[in-house]
């Protein structure tokens, strides 16, 4: 356990191998997401091959943070990422505790400094040659990674505040939605919960490569693996008509709060409102089970923003943080050239 003696007391950090005490914590985190339990953190490094180490950060006896990493060997260069790459993981890095947001700023950014502190230490003694963190969403002060020269990079996605009576966040959509809900309901579209995966992953898949991209999921049994770990807060639908043919399928996130959507299309062939169906459809389910916030994940590719724009969301932001070395940069150019074609 590496200690650091801050004026607030004895600062320490350590690995965790405790399920209860992680799982616990990101429980009661008002920024835990589903990617930062224990088992779906297991499940990332089972299929990706990468190895996980858990740290906490711990002021005195109580534990403040949470940080989980990944490593690996990439044509000989040593990587770390928190997500990895094809993990289907938008965000992930490390999470506070309930009591972040009411500390004094000096103890605000005491915490951060131990937290790029111990990053630095990993890196140092491991002798990493590149490093890419993922965070949550509209987490504002990264100046401490910044001040130890992290590349830093703002991302954009959209959201909706569910605090909202479903009335009014339906009368905030664009014209042009509401039009193609109503189309919708003319097929009498309906989604339905399903555990299969194959058909979802095959349409996925002839989607991105028809695009000329990889699926970002590294494989079928990883995506069916975190469906049976999570089947109340990892789920798939499938859209169909009255008729009973499958129009398209959408894969959500539904936990601690946040309700996201991670993957998912209607079918290119036909045009019956269909993702503007799945997306209110799931807007009112997120709603009648009292979830606070509703992410569409993602707000960087124009086109995509053309659609999502529509439904009258707010622009929220998230912080990508880098630091590479020349061998480093030489890795993620052979990364990107050989492995997988990055998504924007």
């Amino acid at each position: 356990m590496q200690k650091m003696f801050m004026s607030g007391g004895l600062m320490s950090i350590e690995l965790i191998n405790d399920k209860t005490v992680w799982d616990s914590f990101v429980e009661k985190s008002p920024t835990g997401l589903l990617f930062h339990k224990w088992d779906f953190l297991n499940s990332i490094a089972k299929f990706t091959g990468y190895t996980l180490e858990r740290y906490g950060i711990y002021d005195g006896n109580t534990l403040i943070a949470l940080f989980p990493i990944f490593s690996r060997s990439l044509f000989g260069f040593k990587t770390l990422f928190s997500p990895p790459p094809q993990a289907g993981v938008p965000y992930l890095g490390f999470i506070m505790d309930s009591d972040y947001n009411s500390l004094k700023q000096d103890k605000k950014e005491t915490r951060m400094s131990i937290i790029v502190d111990m990053l630095n230490k990993i890196v140092k003694d491991k002798n990493f040659n590149y490093i890419s963190i993922s965070l949550i969403p509209n987490f504002l002060d990264i100046r401490p990674f910044r001040w130890e020269y992290y590349e830093t990079n703002m991302l954009y996605t959209y959201s909706i505040d569910l605090s909202q009576p479903c009335n009014e966040i339906f009368s905030g959509f664009k014209n042009t939605i509401r039009r193609q809900l109503k189309k919708a309901m003319s097929y009498n579209l309906f989604l339905e919960k399903s555990d299969n995966v194959s058909l979802f992953y095959s349409m996925e898949t002839k989607r991105y490569n028809e695009q000329g991209l990889n699926f970002p999921l590294i494989s079928q049994k990883y995506l069916e693996n975190l469906l049976s770990l999570y089947p109340e807060n990892f789920l798939l639908y499938y859209l169909y008509d009255d008729k009973e043919n499958m129009k398209g399928a959408i894969l959500t996130h539904e936990y601690n709060n946040q309700f996201l959507l991670l993957k998912g299309a209607t079918k290119t062939e036909v045009n019956v409102g269909g993702n503007e169906f799945m997306i209110w459809e799931l807007i009112k389910k997120a709603k009648r089970e009292n979830y606070k916030y509703f992410d569409l994940v993602g707000a960087n590719n124009k086109n995509l923003c053309t659609f999502k724009s529509q439904f009258n969301p707010s622009l929220d932001f998230t912080y990508s943080i880098k630091k590479q070395d020349r061998l480093g940069s030489l890795a993620e150019t052979l990364y990107k050239q050989f492995i997988r074609k990055k998504i924007t």
